[in-house]
């Protein structure tokens, strides 16, 4: 059961979501985003002592679901590589491409010119993801899964291959959801090119 510290707490980060996506995290404001949850400005600095904190926050909370999948969608102890590989690039590509998620990251990009936000949303995300999936391919290299090499730069190199034909959709002005059959066909080919570095010869 949530106590009313944590619901206070969503709540802050829910109205200041709205906030930074209706303004630009610029021209948002404490004393805006205060007034929209009430109570006072003590209060709200007490929970998030700058602006740029409860953006990072903000920013991190969106992709609190990434994590908690990331073990479980790459783990290839129940299927081969190439099927764990599949169902990880699926789910992964339907949540960084769903709406909620491509706001996040544009916020952190436009952040990063003008402070350390995007950076620091980047070490507690992105670095973090590599860093799992870094993990799980030394595990499938040590079952003879993989080849043997570098595994963040194996992890690296997969994430990018995920990404690299949907990557336009970030400078869209409207983003369709993602449509998954073309989810399916991405993933296939981002698999196939990374299992032709780093896949074992019976792979192919």
């Amino acid at each position: 059961m949530k106590t009313k510290s944590e619901a206070r707490r969503r709540l802050i980060l829910d109205v200041a979501a709205d906030v930074f996506r209706e303004s630009g995290f610029e021209r948002s404001s404490m004393a805006e985003i205060c007034t929209r949850v009430g109570g006072s400005k003590a209060t709200l600095y007490n929970y998030f002592p700058s602006k740029e904190e409860l953006f990072l926050e903000v920013m991190l909370e969106g992709t609190k679901d990434h994590f908690c999948f990331l073990h479980q969608a790459l783990d290839w102890r129940n299927s081969s590589i190439r099927e764990a590989l599949t169902n990880f690039g699926e789910q992964l590509l339907m949540l960084i491409y769903s709406p909620s998620i491509i706001a996040v990251r544009r916020l952190a990009i436009a952040e990063s010119m003008r402070s350390g936000v995007g950076q620091d949303f980047y070490e507690r995300s992105r670095r973090k993801g590599e860093q799992l999936v870094a993990q799980h391919l030394q595990q499938a290299i040590d079952a003879g899964q993989l080849r043997n090499g570098d595994t963040h730069l194996m992890a690296v190199q997969w994430l990018a291959l995920l990404d690299a034909e949907l990557m336009e959709r970030l400078f869209w002005r409207d983003v369709p959801e993602p449509d998954f059959e073309h989810i399916q066909a991405v993933t296939g080919r981002a698999v196939n090119a990374f299992l032709a570095i780093w896949g074992p010869i019976d792979t192919h």
